[in-house]
């Protein structure tokens, strides 16, 4: 027999070399982005052209820039899977797309959202693959994961997916057995908790692997009580006894597991008490003298959680039993959630929680080793606050707020630390009050923001804030020497110290207009306007801000403030492109327009209208809010709304979409507060002088918006000369060439005929049914906006005119020759027929 010649480093095959990104054809390469994706397209680029193709498709789905070629690819995949691409090529191509770990989230989101449309289309065929498919998804079981999870056990039928399952069950690895447990809550809420009840049963009985199989039944309990807490609370009965089984296993890991399912499950048990958890209870309570470090933390998170189920007595007894333990565990770590649920559970003696409970927690919070990395997290300080809160209830604010605290405030103390001090200050007062207080602490307390403010940057300026408003009126003696420092601080050299001066200010001034201290909030004003040449972006943004929050409190009865000079100042300002600039700056103009239009200039006005038109096209929704509701304002305070029109009328021109957009609901909203009558006779001079469609179509919405706003409680401003105006617009917009443009006007119809409704205008918006209603017959293909449009506006129709005249045109068609005829009259006689039902014709 011929030996066979061993290979070296010279043999080189065809296939194992692959192209680089320029040896690739054009339109591959705009989807190809990293080696992973070269190695896949080489595979597939010099084949039949019909799986190049699907190669293709499916890198566009994960690669391609624009979400419309995503969603074109993805759509163009599903439809032709199983006639034109063979399903399960498709199916694992695209596992091998998955597998790619270092796909980004969007990449990998597209991709999944296609597999699991695929696997509706592959079927049955798809379980072969099944493993494969659960393999490609391993990772955090995200909404997104889940639901191809669900897609798959229903295309493969539940024993398949427990067959894939179960090599995991006893993995060495935790995150495959954290991710069975996964996909058996999945499957839980997929077909029921009682359908994977006997595959839970056999993992408890297993001996293979050791105790994993049990503790991946435990982790299963868990996800099961979050995932499916509805089918978990029906089949309560059956599941306490599996948690229960682990919590008397011999082995701690298992027992810890168990405990952590009990803890999930006990808030499920609502009408059935501590009867389904009575077994599982005896046995943690003898495992809470065994257990110490994570092992006791999660007995006590169990019994804690079992405390709300229990009978007031029964459930006071053990909460003072716990207690001990769990200060006991404090000295090491800190038992936020335990000792949350413990108070939040049972009312203890204030005299016990001061004597036992209070000196182990501040020493924890703010002296324990690792602290001060613990309280660098949010989350945890969050959890310290709601401690903190619920010990206010019990042991009174006096009592919390003592040495401990304070010395936490002192500039000394790590940042964190001080941050945290100030929180839980804030939690303290907001609960028991600063009535509550010794004048002693509260000097203590303002005298500690006092300094806390005076230290370099940076400063806990939302800390500091929410301590002052907590204090209420309690703090007036101290907010002087606040503003004061604050002043001071706009000079400050850098832009984070100028940026946290402005922020406190913004804090300040609510409590100094609670003060009644006018002339503290027209020196914080002054200080504020100074500053308006700002050039760094956010310490402009953050004065902004300050000043418009001084400005909307302060009452100035002498007519001291300059408001003219201010909005001279801030026409300039609303140019920059910084995003919070500009929705700072909207806000402040809204302010100016609302408190002093009779001071401002119509022609600075029309400046700042003129400015403010590009911010409608803002990449932010709350800039382009801010703007809208400015223009608003402006509206209001001209003497000619000429000045307001105008500019929102020029928008219209413009390509860009949401620009036009805007412009729309500023106008209606300007309708809407200055008179319609006057809106409107500008909205239909521009519709007849230009002929551009987009200026059209932006008048109709704009129309349609102001019909929506007055409505019927706007009956004081319609008037059949306003009437007559807009059906006269109608008529010519409803038989416009533009189909765009007569959906518009479709709409408007729609609104016009709901704000009408009683107001005796009956004879016109008959007329504009005669001209509406043969696009029943004339529509373009159904699920059209224009098909929307005609059905929004026949139901208002009806509503407005009654049924009985609408029943009239209806008759005609119901029994036509033509079957697509016929369909549609039906349609509108069964809407008659729901509106009546429904009573909306009184």
């Amino acid at each position: 027999m011929e030996r066979k010649r061993r290979r070296t480093r010279w043999d080189v095959h065809q296939e194992e070399v692959v192209p680089s990104k320029k040896t690739l054809p054009g339109e591959w390469q705009e989807v190809v982005t990293g080696p992973a994706d070269e190695a896949f397209a080489a595979r597939w680029v010099h084949g039949d052209e019909g799986p190049a193709r699907m190669a293709l498709l499916l890198l566009r789905v994960k690669n391609a820039a624009d979400q419309r070629v995503r969603r074109q690819a993805a759509r163009w995949l599903v439809l032709r899977c199983g006639e034109v691409y063979e399903s399960r090529a498709v199916l694992r191509a695209l596992l091998e797309l998955l597998a790619d770990t270092g796909s980004e989230h969007e990449a990998r989101f597209g991709l999944e959202r296609l597999l699991g449309r695929v696997l509706e289309v592959t079927g049955a065929s798809a379980r072969p693959l099944t493993a494969s498919v659960l393999d490609s998804l391993h990772g955090a079981m995200n909404e997104s994961t889940a639901w191809v999870v669900q897609q798959l056990a229903r295309t493969v039928s539940l024993p398949m997916m427990l067959a894939a399952v179960r090599r995991d069950v006893g993995a060495e690895d935790h995150r495959r057995r954290q991710w069975a447990a996964q996909v058996l809550a999945v499957l839980a809420a997929t077909f029921g908790v009682r359908a994977v009840l006997p595959f839970l049963h056999a993992m408890l009985q297993s001996q293979v692997h050791g105790c994993l199989p049990r503790i991946t039944a435990a982790l299963a309990v868990q996800e099961i009580a979050q995932r499916a807490a509805a089918s978990a609370a029906l089949a309560l009965s059956e599941l306490a006894p599996l948690a229960t089984t682990c919590v008397r296993d011999e082995q701690p890991l298992v027992n810890v597991a168990g405990a952590a399912a009990i803890a999930r499950l006990a808030p499920l048990a609502i009408g059935t008490g501590m009867v389904p958890f009575e077994a599982a209870a005896s046995s943690m309570w003898a495992g809470l003298q065994r257990y110490h470090g994570k092992m006791l933390m999660a007995l006590l998170e169990a019994q804690t959680a079992l405390l709300p189920r229990m009978e007031p007595e029964r459930a006071a007894y053990q909460a003072r039993a716990l207690l001990p333990l769990v200060m006991r565990e404090m000295r090491a770590r800190l038992p936020l959630r335990v000792l949350g649920r413990l108070l939040a559970a049972v009312a203890l003696d204030a005299e016990l929680l001061q004597t036992q409970v209070l000196p182990e927690w501040w020493t924890a919070v703010f002296e324990q080793d690792g602290a001060m990395e613990r309280l660098g997290k949010a989350t945890v300080r969050r959890r310290v606050t709601e401690v903190t809160a619920l010990l206010v209830q019990q042991a009174g604010a006096a009592a919390m707020l003592g040495e401990p605290v304070l010395e936490a405030l002192q500039p000394s103390r790590e940042r964190v630390v001080r941050t945290a001090a100030l929180e839980t200050v804030e939690m303290i007062l907001a609960g028991g009050g600063a009535a509550t207080l010794s004048e002693g602490q509260l000097r203590a307390v303002m005298e500690a923001v006092l300094v806390l403010a005076q230290q370099p940057p940076p400063t806990p300026v939302a800390a500091l804030g929410g301590v002052v408003r907590a204090a209420g009126r309690a703090s007036a003696p101290w907010l002087v020497p606040l503003a004061n420092v604050a002043r001071n601080r706009l000079h400050h050299p850098s832009p984070r110290g100028r940026r946290q001066a402005a922020q406190l200010m913004q804090w300040l001034a609510p409590s100094l207009h609670d003060a009644d201290d006018e002339a503290a909030l027209l020196q914080m004003g002054a200080a504020l306007s100074e500053q308006l040449g700002e050039e760094f972006p956010e310490v402009l943004s953050a004065v902004l801000d300050a000043l418009n929050a001084v400005l909307r409190r302060v009452r100035d009865p002498d007519g001291r403030a300059p408001y003219a000079a201010m909005l001279a100042r801030l026409v300039p300002i609303l140019r920059n492109r910084d995003e919070a600039v500009r929705e700072a700056c909207a806000h402040l103009v809204e302010t100016i327009a609302r408190r002093a239009a009779a001071r401002v200039p119509s022609h600075e006005w029309l400046r700042a209208s003129q400015e403010m038109r590009e911010m409608l096209g803002s990449q932010r929704r709350r800039v382009r809010r801010a703007t809208v509701d400015a223009f608003r304002a402006i509206a209001a305070a001209v003497t000619r709304v000429e000045d307001v029109v105008r500019p929102l009328l020029s928008c219209l021109h413009q390509s860009d979409r949401q620009v036009r957009v805007c412009a729309t609901v500023a106008l209606a909203l300007a309708g809407e507060t200055c008179g319609a009558k006057a809106v409107v006779a500008l909205l239909l001079e521009e519709y007849l002088r230009e002929a551009d469609q987009n200026v059209q179509t932006g008048v109709l919405k704009a129309l349609a918006f102001l019909c929506e706003y007055l409505g019927a409680d706007g009956y004081a401003q319609w008037d059949t000369e306003l009437v007559q105006a807009l059906v006269a617009l109608l008529e010519v917009a409803l038989v416009e060439r533009h189909e765009v443009v007569r959906q518009m006007a479709l709409e408007v119809v729609g609104h016009l005929a709901l704000a009408l409704v009683g107001l005796g205008y009956e004879d016109y918006v008959l007329h504009l049914w005669n001209l509406l209603w043969p696009h029943l017959v004339n529509a373009a293909e159904p699920g059209t906006h224009l098909e929307h449009a005609f059905d929004r506006a026949v139901q208002a129709v009806a509503v407005c005119v009654g049924p009985a005249r609408v029943e009239g045109y209806v008759l005609q068609g119901l029994f036509h020759p033509a079957k697509a005829v016929r369909v549609k009259y039906w349609r509108v006689a069964r809407w008659l027929r729901e509106l009546e039902e429904g009573g909306v014709f009184g």
